[in-house]
């Protein structure tokens, strides 16, 4: 019976899959078998550290002519040099390999690659169109299989090496029914899709790499990163943008010239089809690789060259039409006379250059400083004389010492420096201005509060009275605290509250100042002392809770209660032995409640600011009270020493 390529490559595969399963994670080597002449679809899941070419391949490197990958090649010269933009392998690529193999090697032929094993939960980032793309696994999966259901709609196309096969209304329809370890395959998907990977039994959906730009050219490239993604940024015209996701052929540019000078570093070179652009690239040393992508066969290709030192475009044209062809790989440079003459070119490109005749500083009317002399090398135009300076067109100039802001008397603005720019001074602190009428000083500007329109009777937590800095502006308080009716707005409890009257006493009530005379943002009653009341707390309180009846039975009642009247007397005797005795004595209990109030209201003394919330002033009001109930209780002595008499 004879077998078909399919079913050798699946058996084969199969039997290296058995081979390989007990070794995972132990000895990581990637056997690939039934390898042959020309053209293998080949990717890797175990690569070295730096997984060059000869890394990868060891002893058979040489029989390697050309690999190409998507949007990139590396092509193998005569001289055994690589050339092209494919510098090493990466996990998630997929690469047509080509062994040219030498005399007494016979297909197939087996080949190992020792290195790190692939983690089997790797991502991809998939652009709408065909992708190239590794299995990562060690083992085959249906392609049912391995694309997750809830994308599968979106796939359309899966190609490998001589089969594929296709989605339709009734299933996948094709040669290719299963992807096998060590096999590349082109993916045709409707859509981009993100984070993409295989189904896989023993994936933990975890996936261990970094994933970035790795491409050194771009602009965001990251040498840190594990895996490529679609992330990459260029530096280079907004109009060339190549779509790719469709076939691609490659040019090799070798010793291009601008004006007789080689190209440098940051240039670029594009192709273009009927001027469109399909594909860019970057010079390195003398070659320069350029994919032209998503073009038909027998289309038009030519060249431009992007001087990004100029910002000039310098197009470049082949001698003779070249048309594109999926998968070719070119090599293009001048094959007339030329000091750029290429010995490896097989297509002529218009660039010939005689040799590049340097120029001058004065050819270029520059009389200072490092410059090009327009062949890519440096050219010295000395330094200035004393009293001159070397400005940025590299011409010597009167030197000039810019002005500052002292010089200039000012404290803000933007102001000429006499040197032909600009001297930026400080910016005003908060709640000053910058009066550029008045001299470029900075001025205060803070709010007042009497212009806020707030009253007491107002829902002082809906008004804009709270939303208050709490800050002092410009060495004055301005709406730390606002004062009306008797009502004080204090940014430590953000709450209105009771303030005694200090007009009343005959006192002035003023801001605190500290002992560096900052202003603390606190007030207190100041020019005289406020009469302290003698009675301590604990008595009044006792004192107010039994003389309301006493009172109220004394005066319904006076006559039937006699007998209680003189438990009362006895009551209030014991109430006048536990009163202060003498006025010095006083004097005393009053410093000591003078104390305790002043450690009561955070240090504002007796300005006398009442508690949170409450309707009693716990301090001017509470003077007041204990100076009534004291008056009460001297009256009722009065009035029972009276009855006694």
């Amino acid at each position: 019976m004879k077998m078909t390529t399919q079913s050798v490559r699946f058996i084969t595969a199969i039997l290296a899959t058995l081979l390989m399963a007990p070794s995972v994670g132990l000895a990581e080597t990637q056997e690939f078998q039934n390898l042959h002449y020309g053209n293998n679809f080949l990717s890797f899941n175990v690569l070295p550290e730096n997984p060059t070419p000869e890394a990868v391949f060891g002893d058979k490197v040489d029989w390697v002519s050309q690999i190409i990958g998507e949007g990139q090649v590396a092509y193998r010269l005569e001289s055994g040099e690589w050339i092209g933009n494919l510098k090493s392998f990466n996990r998630k690529g997929a690469y047509w390999v080509f062994f040219n193999l030498p005399m007494g090697v016979a297909s197939p032929f087996s080949m190992e690659v020792e290195g790190d094993l692939s983690d089997p939960d790797i991502l991809y980032d998939l652009h709408e169109g065909l992708n190239w793309v590794s299995y990562p696994h060690t083992q085959n999966s249906a392609i049912t299989a391995g694309i997750p259901d809830d994308i599968e709609p979106l796939f359309t196309k899966v190609l490998g090496e001589g089969d594929s096969t296709l989605q339709t209304g009734s299933g996948w329809v094709g040669s290719l029914q299963s992807f096998l370890p060590g096999y590349g395959y082109k993916l045709e998907v409707t859509e981009a899709v993100e984070g993409f990977n295989y189904g896989c039994s023993g994936c933990d959906g975890a996936s261990e790499y970094t994933y970035g730009c790795k491409d050194p050219f771009a602009s965001n490239y990251d040498e840190t990163v594990d895996i490529p993604n679609s992330s990459c940024t260029y530096s280079v015209p907004e109009s060339w943008a190549p779509v790719p996701g469709g076939g691609q052929a490659f040019y090799i540019l070798h010793n291009l010239r601008i004006n007789g000078a080689p190209l440098q570093e940051g240039d670029v070179v594009g192709a273009f089809s009927n001027g469109v652009n399909v594909g860019f690239g970057f010079p390195e040393g003398d070659f320069t690789t350029v994919p032209a992508m998503s073009l038909g066969d027998g289309d038009p290709v030519t060249f431009i060259i992007y001087d990004t030192s100029t910002g000039t475009e310098h197009p470049v044209a082949p001698t003779e039409t070249l048309e594109w062809a999926e998968s070719a790989v070119e090599i293009l440079g001048c094959l007339g006379e030329g000091d750029n003459a290429s010995d490896v070119a097989t297509l002529g490109l218009d660039n010939c250059a005689g040799p590049c005749e340097a120029q001058t500083c004065e050819d270029q009317e520059k009389e200072c400083g490092l410059i090009e002399d327009g062949c890519g090398l440096a050219l010295d135009c000395g330094s200035c004389s004393d009293g001159l300076s070397c400005n940025e067109d590299f011409l010597c100039v009167t030197e000039c010492i810019p002005t500052t802001c002292d010089g200039l008397g000012v404290q803000c603005g933007s102001h000429d420096d006499g040197c032909g720019g600009t001297v930026e001074c400080a910016s005003c602190e908060e709640f000053y201005t910058c009066d550029e009428e008045g001299g470029f000083v900075c001025i205060c500007d803070a709010p007042e509060c009497a212009e806020e329109d707030v009253t007491i009777e107002e829902d002082i937590e809906e008004t804009d009275a709270v939303d208050m800095s709490c800050d002092f502006f410009c060495g004055g308080v301005a709406c730390n605290f606002k004062c009306m009716d008797n009502m004080i707005y204090t940014c430590q409890s953000d709450t209105w509250e009771f303030l005694e009257d200090c007009e009343a006493q005959g006192l002035t009530c003023e801001l605190i100042l500290s002992e560096e005379d900052e202003l603390t943002g606190e007030y207190m009653c100041t020019g005289g002392e406020i009469e302290p009341d003698t009675t301590p707390e604990e008595d009044i309180t006792e004192e107010e809770d039994t003389e309301e009846p006493v009172e109220e039975e004394d005066i319904t009642e006076p006559e039937e209660e006699e007998p209680e009247e003189e438990d009362t007397q006895e009551e209030a005797t014991e109430e006048v032995d536990t009163a202060p005795e003498s006025e010095e004595e006083e004097e005393v209990a009053a410093e000591e409640e003078e104390e305790v109030a002043a450690e009561d209201d955070g240090g504002c003394g007796s300005c006398a600011v009442g508690q949170e919330g409450s309707g009693i002033p716990p301090k001017g009001g509470l003077f007041l009270v204990v100076f009534a109930l004291l008056m009460g209780y001297r009256l009722r002595e009065s009035q029972l020493q009276s009855d006694q008499a």
